[in-house]
Formats: structure tokens, C-alpha cells, sequence
């Protein structure tokens, strides 16, 4: 808002949705218009970028866009509310007939391996189990599964 123009025709009004950006640690991520609130939290709607070109691990032919494919992964809470991150990736598929290799999604760099959850909730949880908090208080803070966390602390 202009406080030095006194006329309210001619203020510059901000909508009053306020949009906090920060650097989220996503690589690759865009996030495409606002967050939806639900019950569950915010979910963050997005794609991942893509980038250069594509080809066939097994004939090194290009690869074609063949669709996209959509994932949610839950992320680390912001101010005490849960976040998920829903994330449209591409699948491509392989012209060569001769070729074994059929179809190829694009891999998200910020899931962590073997669990629907962003490495750096991952990392936090980690964190939170070093410091001898319970299974259970872990789990409340992340908002992720008790056996989630379970699992985790067993990798450690």
C-alpha cells in the first residue's frame, strides 16, 4: 500500500491472499499457482522441470513426452501446519521398435528412496529420532506414519 498518496482510488491495494516465497530446497520444482488448504495441511501443486533431452538408456535413440504422471509426497511442515508436495512428472517412451526398453519416468530429485516423503523431511525426522525423541512424538511433529518413522529409525 502507498502511504504517501491519501486518495484510496489511487492506493496500490495487495490482494489479501499474502504468498510467502523462500527457497524451499526443491530442486527442479515449480510450483504452480497458490497452496489448497485442506484437512490434511497445505499441498503445494507443482511440476518438475524438464530439462534437456532425453535418451534411451539401452539404444541411446531420443527419447518422446509420453504423458505425465503425478505424485505427493509429503514435505516438512511449515509453522506447525503439514505440507504435501504434489508434483507432476513426464513419462517418455522409447520410438525404437527393436528396442526392450518401453517406457521411462522422470525421476524426482528431492523424494527420498523407498518412501513417499522429500529428503529433507527425511533428514528432519533422522534428526529428530538422534535427539531421543519417541517413535510416536516423531511422528507427531512430522505428521508421517508411526511405522513410517519406524522404519526410518531402524535404517539408522
Amino acid at each position: 500500500m502507498n502511504y504517501t498518496e491519501l486518495s484510496v482510488a489511487t492506493q496500490d491495494v495487495m490482494p489479501n491472499k499474502g504468498v510467502l516465497f523462500f527457497k524451499s530446497g526443491l530442486s527442479d520444482f515449480i510450483q504452480v499457482g497458490e497452496p489448497i488448504q485442506n484437512e490434511d495441511g497445505l499441498t503445494f501443486v507443482g511440476k518438475l522441470d524438464e530439462c534437456g533431452d532425453t535418451f534411451c538408456p539401452n539404444c541411446s535413440r531420443k527419447l518422446v513426452k509420453n504423458g505425465s504422471l503425478e505424485s505427493t509426497l509429503k514435505h516438512v511442515a511449515i509453522g506447525g501446519i503439514h505440507t504435501n508436495i504434489r508434483v507432476s512428472y513426464a513419462r517418455f517412451r522409447c520410438l525404437n521398435i527393436d528396442c526392450q526398453f518401453n517406457t521411462r519416468s522422470q525421476s524426482i530429485p528431492f523424494k527420498a528412496d523407498g518412501y513417499r516423503i522429500t529428503k529433507p523431511l527425511k533428514e528432519y525426522t533422522e534428526k529428530l529420532l538422534s535427539y531421543g525423541l519417541t517413535l510416536k512424538a516423531v511422528a507427531w511433529l512430522t505428521g508421517l506414519d508411526k511405522m513410517t518413522v519406524k522404519s526410518i529409525h531402524k535404517s539408522l
